[in-house]
């Protein structure tokens, strides 16, 4: 019999289940995210590390790293959500939704006004999240595509807060911005 798949927060034992619901789910498409992801993790950026675990094994992944919003008064924290991974296999189940409403919990409990991300907006916008420019926020670069770059708004959001979201140079060095913009 199958246990329900679980939503939890990363250990240090998850790193290679980690890693290969990372390589399984872009590899193909963007290679190099998990050496991307290794360096984040290495920087310290990683704010929280969630997993989906099915039958004791990783089948879901979704990071939540540092980034500012350039708002007028003062720089503010806020998350940066990626990458978000599931196992093939584990596709089509809800675990990316459970995944993204843990992330909600995760930044509200962080006190981060917002979640960002750049993905496909068809798809996040069914989650929950809507482009960015709703609530004045700016990407990083105009490599994102406006409809692509995404926000969620949690509590400790003000109106005041809204500007330029700003990357950590890693993402600069590695050039990793606009990721998912169309070709």
């Amino acid at each position: 019999m199958s246990t329900p798949t679980r939503i939890r927060l990363a250990t240090p034992a998850d790193t290679p289940g980690i890693e290969a619901v990372l390589s399984a789910a872009f590899d193909a498409d963007i290679p190099g995210v998990v050496a991307f992801w290794r360096e984040v993790v290495g920087r310290g950026l990683v704010r929280a590390e969630l997993v989906a675990e099915h039958d004791g094994r990783v089948v879901g992944h979704l990071g939540l790293s540092h980034a500012w919003l350039d708002a007028e008064p003062r720089l503010v924290d806020v998350l940066v959500v990626g990458p978000l991974s599931i196992d093939p296999e584990h596709q089509d189940q809800g675990i990316g939704s459970a995944l993204l409403d843990a992330a909600r919990t995760e930044g509200a409990r962080q006190l981060a006004p917002y979640l960002v991300l750049e993905g496909e907006g068809a798809y996040y916008c069914r989650k929950g999240f809507v482009p960015a420019h709703t609530y004045g926020l700016l990407p990083p670069s105009d490599r994102v595509a406006g409809d692509d770059f995404l926000a969620s708004a949690l509590e400790t959001r003000e109106p005041w807060m809204h500007g330029r979201v700003v990357y950590h140079d890693l993402w600069w060095e590695s050039d990793a911005i606009g990721l998912f913009q169309p070709a």
